[in-house]
């Protein structure tokens, strides 16, 4: 074997090391199991593949661009395997990720030129193959605030989620302007000014590209705080419409007690003059207004508004609903992320048991809190017609009553690091939830 050669092949193969972790660092907090293990399977795969091809073509004497493609190949769908992300939101981190690294090695060309076209052609030269990894290193110290922030928050915006299957070309597409851009010969570029231009002109791709993410992140910065506001507008209106109804049953009860003395006079003439029948007349309304009684659901405000907005539309539903909601008076979360949740289950088990018969329609929601950190929600009903989940872990949509909001649950529950888990047994649909709720995730 030839070791040179071989070190210069696998010096060019191993930029699918950075590669691999420009890819998995935006999907943060999406993997299918720990961080440190999936970083450390990655690193060794990428080396092994490096080695592997590099031996390959050293023994057959092919061209490294010809393996590299179906490498990239097998490591986008080990990256799929690895990540629980929607499919345009896979394709566009790791074709972001090819993206810099053929940058990097295009930009490797133009920067070692004068060393490679002195050499009698094949792999970089192993100064050259340290100068694109080096670059390569460099990029992903520059770039890592846009892949550890900004691309994340894009990721998990719901207000963008219709989107990425567009946008998943855009670096798919800036890989292969790169790849064409990439000269065949270095005596390309060595050809008059052609070089020095190239070098500058060239740092407008990624610029172009962090720009583009840049403005992108703003405006999304921009939606999800009016949807934040909205939600939260949505969930005062609802508070105020509860502190307005439980003023009214306050106020019935101050004008009941200071008329209480008249209604004894009353009461005590009818019981004197033995006249039963009046007397029952007289009460009834008395009695009917102390039945009106609202239920208290929970001692957090927010919470026993939201209860109290879907107990109204249960009963106008015809469908019976129970809380047990055992929740302290301040929520160790923000009442505006939980009530967004509890109100997408409620509305989504309303939704559902509305096609059933009226003897069959009833929610059941409990929510309690674990420990000081530990947060449960369940809540099930049942449903008609049959329920397929997807990989997950959702309903598809296009069923009836389920899916629609699921989306948004699952994205909270992930950012509070807790689990999400659906159940369709015995004709029952349930929604079970733990969440951890100390210093949310980012």
């Amino acid at each position: 074997m030839n070791g040179a050669l071989f070190l210069r092949y696998f010096l060019e193969l191993a930029i699918l090391l950075p590669a691999a972790m420009l890819a998995l660092i935006p999907a943060f907090g999406f993997y299918r199991g720990k961080a440190g293990r999936l970083y450390a399977a990655a690193a060794c795969l990428s080396l092994a593949l490096a080695a592997g091809g590099a031996l390959l073509c050293e023994r057959l004497g092919m061209s490294s661009s010809a393996l590299v493609f179906f490498l990239i190949a097998l490591e986008l769908i080990l990256y799929c395997r690895a990540v629980e992300l929607d499919w345009g939101k896979r394709f566009f981190c790791f074709f972001n990720a090819t993206m810099l690294c053929a940058f990097c090695k295009m930009y490797t060309h133009f920067l070692m030129a004068p060393l490679e076209i002195r050499s009698s052609g094949g792999p970089f030269s192993w100064q050259s193959g340290l100068v694109c990894m080096g670059l390569s290193a460099v990029v992903l110290g520059l770039a890592f605030r846009t892949l550890n922030v900004k691309i994340p928050m894009l990721l998990r915006a719901e207000s963008l989620n219709r989107i990425w299957r567009s946008l998943m070309f855009l670096p798919l597409a800036f890989t292969g302007l790169i790849h064409w851009m990439t000269p065949v010969s270095f005596q390309v570029i060595m050809t008059g000014r052609v070089r020095s231009i190239s070098m500058v002109l060239l740092l407008v791709i990624p610029g172009a590209f962090w720009v583009f993410i840049h403005f992108f992140w703003l405006i999304a910065a921009r939606i999800t705080e009016c949807a934040r506001l909205q939600q939260e507008n949505t969930l005062l209106q609802m508070e105020q419409k509860r502190y307005n109804e439980l003023r009214g049953y306050m106020d019935a009860s101050r004008a009941l007690r200071h008329d209480f003395r008249q209604h004894l006079l009353v009461i005590g003439q009818y019981a004197k003059a033995g006249n039963t029948q009046a007397l029952q007349a007289y009460l009834q309304p008395m009695l009917e207004k102390s039945d009106s009684t609202p239920p208290r659901y929970c001692p957090n405000a927010a919470t026993d508004a939201i209860a109290a907005h879907y107990a109204r539309l249960a009963e106008q539903q015809q469908t019976r609903i129970d809380f047990k909601l055992e929740l302290p008076e301040k929520l160790p979360l923000p009442e505006s992320d939980y009530c967004a949740l509890l109100g997408n289950l409620l509305e989504n088990a309303l939704r559902a048991v509305a096609a059933l018969p009226q003897e069959s329609r009833r929610v059941e929601a409990v929510s309690l809190m674990l420990s000081d950190a530990m947060l449960g929600i369940s809540v099930t009903n049942p449903y008609k017609e049959k329920i397929r989940l997807g990989k997950n872990g959702l309903p598809h949509a296009g069923k009836a009553g389920h899916g629609l909001g699921l989306a948004s649950v699952q994205s909270t529950v992930q950012r509070y690091r807790g689990t999400l888990n659906i159940r369709t047994e015995n004709d029952t649909f349930a929604v079970d939830i733990l969440m951890y709720c100390g210093e949310e995730t980012a």
